[in-house]
């Protein structure tokens, strides 16, 4: 009679003692906790909502969302203006090229005016928003269109839906370049070019800042 198998596993005094194997994946998320810039998965639509409405957001985030709207804005207005000027070449002779040019501006000044303008006390409402819509994707699908349907108001008596103010203030379109890096780069050439403009000792600058390399602004 042959003894019965037993299941594979680690030798233990010459037999081998059964192997666990989990049931489901182990999910290392942990309880809904993390931080703005580090949001947990949430798949509950109401603790989704409820998270992202009283997660702490620090004012270097703010500072860094500010420095990151006005530069996206920017690079979405001369993007606009390049196209522009490639369907309307700028024509050669003197004349026409001057009224170009006041067509141009009223180019610009169209593209730029599409900007909401934003306040101090926006920020960390918008910051909010933007979260509450980038990551919205880890929800359901009927999850995703109560939250982007969700009435919200910023200060100001701006009231629109989460996916209105996403669109309107283009939240969504900047988030891939949305760091802290940028702001701080920023914040150190600022602070360079000041001690350049009070200062005639650049090896003091060189040893406090170190060499500083333009092509990386």
């Amino acid at each position: 009679m042959q003894p019965a198998r037993q299941p594979a596993g680690t030798a233990m005094g010459g037999q081998f003692a059964p192997m666990y194997r989990a049931e489901a994946p182990l999910s290392l998320a942990g309880p809904a906790t993390g931080s703005y810039r580090f949001p947990p998965e949430i798949s509950d639509t109401d603790e989704y909502v409820n998270w992202w409405s009283n997660v702490e957001i620090e004012d270097d985030t703010c500072q860094a969302f500010e420095s990151n709207y006005v530069r996206h804005w920017r690079q979405w207005t001369n993007e606009k203006v390049s196209a522009w000027e490639k369907e309307n070449p700028r024509p050669g002779n003197e004349r026409d090229g001057a009224t170009w040019d006041g067509y141009r501006a009223n180019a610009v000044q169209s593209y730029s005016s599409m900007r909401p303008p934003i306040f101090r006390d926006q920020i960390r409402p918008l910051a909010r928003i933007r979260g509450m819509a980038v990551m919205v994707a880890q929800l359901p699908v009927e999850g995703q269109q109560r939250v982007l349907s969700q009435q919200v108001r910023l200060p100001g008596n701006v009231i629109d839906t989460v996916g209105g103010i996403a669109d309107k203030y283009h939240l969504r379109s900047f988030h891939a370049n949305y760091d802290l890096d940028a702001h701080d780069r920023e914040v150190r050439t600022a602070s360079y070019l000041e001690r350049i403009a009070t200062s005639n000792d650049a090896i003091e600058l060189e040893q406090m800042y170190g060499p500083h390399n333009w092509a990386t602004e």
